[in-house]
């Protein structure tokens, strides 16, 4: 990894690699978190989405993105993984008889999405960028509601990486259209 670093420093601008600082910030908080025995928390799991969802926004600013779109396309990555990551714990602990930590994942998933709604209507994001995002919510409050599927964690995490890879073909789609 840090020979890469070096490779895209002395091949790339060096000035384009600024949203790794942000990312190595969140992943030293990881790193600490898991080295005491605490990576399975909601801190370290967020840190470490928050972390890989700032990659984007550095391979886009190698491009010869501006900032503004780049940590657009990271807020994008950040919609995806943050409120999953939080969907996923209260489903599983759900799932194990224990008790949640709260409906948290609905409120991030509705905020993520009014995120995205108001980079969009700046123009900073393609306008269909909304309808994967808003699918999001949508899980969201299916399985944070009553009617909620009584999935073992397993079901749970395969529905969740399909669920992602449409995710990334719908912002495919948005993209190019």
């Amino acid at each position: 990894g840090l020979a890469a670093l070096g490779e895209t420093g002395l091949l790339g601008n060096v000035n384009a690699l600024w949203p790794l600082l942000p990312a190595g910030l969140l992943a030293a908080v990881f790193v600490w978190q898991d080295a005491h025995g605490r990576a399975r928390t909601t801190t370290a799991e967020l840190c470490g989405c928050a972390a890989f969802s700032l990659v984007p926004a550095t391979l886009a600013t190698l491009a010869g993105w501006p900032a503004l779109p780049a940590l657009a396309l990271a807020t994008l990555a950040f919609a995806r993984g943050g409120p999953a990551v939080l969907l996923v714990r209260e489903q599983t602990r759900l799932a194990k008889g224990r008790p949640a930590d709260g409906w948290f994942a609905l409120p991030a998933a509705a905020v993520m999405t009014a995120v995205i709604t108001a980079m969009s209507g700046s123009s900073l994001l393609p306008w269909a960028v909304v309808v994967p995002v808003s699918l999001l919510l949508i899980r969201a409050a299916w399985f944070t509601g009553p009617w909620r599927p009584r999935w073992r964690p397993r079901k749970l995490g395969i529905f969740e990486a399909t669920l992602g890879v449409g995710y990334l073909a719908g912002l495919w789609v948005a993209f190019r259209w």
